[in-house]
Protein backbone atom coordinates (compact mmCIF):
# COMPACT_ATOMS: atom_id res chain seq x y z
CA UNK A 1 0.00 0.00 0.00
CA UNK A 2 1.30 3.43 -0.92
CA UNK A 3 0.31 6.66 0.80
CA UNK A 4 1.25 10.18 -0.24
CA UNK A 5 2.10 12.23 2.86
CA UNK A 6 3.38 15.81 2.49
CA UNK A 7 4.51 15.08 -1.06
CA UNK A 8 6.48 11.97 -0.07
CA UNK A 9 5.46 8.36 -0.75
CA UNK A 10 5.19 6.06 2.28
CA UNK A 11 4.70 2.37 1.56
CA UNK A 12 4.02 -0.80 3.54
CA UNK A 13 3.55 -4.37 2.41
CA UNK A 14 4.53 -7.95 2.92
CA UNK A 15 5.27 -11.20 1.14
CA UNK A 16 4.70 -14.84 2.05
CA UNK A 17 7.06 -17.46 0.60
CA UNK A 18 6.06 -21.14 0.96
CA UNK A 19 8.70 -23.51 -0.43
CA UNK A 20 10.06 -27.04 -0.31
CA UNK A 21 13.75 -27.96 -0.54
CA UNK A 22 14.30 -31.42 -2.05
CA UNK A 23 17.87 -32.10 -0.86
CA UNK A 24 16.97 -31.30 2.76
CA UNK A 25 13.37 -32.58 2.57
CA UNK A 26 12.13 -29.48 4.41
CA UNK A 27 9.21 -27.11 4.07
CA UNK A 28 9.52 -23.39 4.86
CA UNK A 29 7.01 -20.58 5.20
CA UNK A 30 8.59 -17.14 5.51
CA UNK A 31 6.80 -13.83 5.96
CA UNK A 32 8.64 -10.62 5.06
CA UNK A 33 6.93 -7.36 6.06
CA UNK A 34 8.35 -4.15 4.60
CA UNK A 35 7.97 -0.44 5.26
CA UNK A 36 9.55 2.37 3.30
CA UNK A 37 9.53 5.98 2.27
CA UNK A 38 10.58 7.76 -0.89
CA UNK A 39 11.71 11.26 -0.03
CA UNK A 40 13.45 13.72 -2.36
CA UNK A 41 14.32 10.97 -4.83
CA UNK A 42 15.90 8.62 -2.29
CA UNK A 43 14.03 5.48 -1.26
CA UNK A 44 14.50 3.96 2.19
CA UNK A 45 13.20 0.51 3.17
CA UNK A 46 13.29 -1.66 6.27
CA UNK A 47 12.24 -5.31 6.29
CA UNK A 48 12.57 -8.47 8.33
CA UNK A 49 11.95 -12.15 7.59
CA UNK A 50 9.99 -14.31 10.00
CA UNK A 51 9.99 -18.12 9.80
CA UNK A 52 6.27 -18.75 10.38
CA UNK A 53 6.71 -22.52 10.80
CA UNK A 54 9.14 -21.95 13.71
CA UNK A 55 6.78 -19.71 15.75
CA UNK A 56 6.55 -22.14 18.67
CA UNK A 57 10.33 -22.66 18.83
CA UNK A 58 11.07 -19.05 19.79
CA UNK A 59 13.36 -18.18 16.85
CA UNK A 60 10.82 -15.98 15.11
CA UNK A 61 12.80 -12.70 14.79
CA UNK A 62 16.06 -13.00 12.84
CA UNK A 63 17.04 -9.33 12.43
CA UNK A 64 16.40 -6.35 10.15
CA UNK A 65 17.42 -5.51 6.60
CA UNK A 66 17.92 -1.80 5.82
CA UNK A 67 18.28 -0.41 2.29
CA UNK A 68 18.61 3.03 0.71
CA UNK A 69 18.61 3.65 -3.01
CA UNK A 70 18.64 6.40 -5.61
CA UNK A 71 17.41 6.07 -9.18
CA UNK A 72 19.91 7.85 -11.43
CA UNK A 73 17.72 7.45 -14.50
CA UNK A 74 15.27 4.83 -15.68
CA UNK A 75 16.93 1.44 -15.34
CA UNK A 76 19.94 2.60 -13.28
CA UNK A 77 19.80 2.60 -9.49
CA UNK A 78 22.49 3.10 -6.82
CA UNK A 79 21.88 1.30 -3.53
CA UNK A 80 23.38 0.48 -0.16
CA UNK A 81 22.08 -2.16 2.20
CA UNK A 82 23.01 -3.64 5.53
CA UNK A 83 21.48 -6.26 7.79
CA UNK A 84 21.39 -6.96 11.49
CA UNK A 85 21.00 -10.14 13.45
CA UNK A 86 18.43 -10.68 16.19
CA UNK A 87 20.65 -8.74 18.65
CA UNK A 88 20.89 -5.77 16.23
CA UNK A 89 24.59 -6.39 15.51
CA UNK A 90 25.29 -5.04 12.04
CA UNK A 91 26.78 -7.16 9.27
CA UNK A 92 28.70 -6.03 6.19
CA UNK A 93 27.59 -3.00 4.16
CA UNK A 94 26.84 -3.74 0.50
CA UNK A 95 26.86 -0.93 -2.07
CA UNK A 96 26.21 -1.28 -5.77
CA UNK A 97 24.58 -0.24 -9.00
CA UNK A 98 21.71 -2.11 -10.65
CA UNK A 99 20.71 -2.06 -14.29
CA UNK A 100 17.21 -3.17 -15.25
CA UNK A 101 15.60 -3.29 -18.66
Amino acid sequence: ADLNIAGQTVSAGGEFDMNYTTGEDTFALDFTPTAGINAWGVDFEVSSTFDVLQVNEGDLFQGLDLEAGYTIREGFRLYSKIGTDEDFSFGDLQTGLTFAF
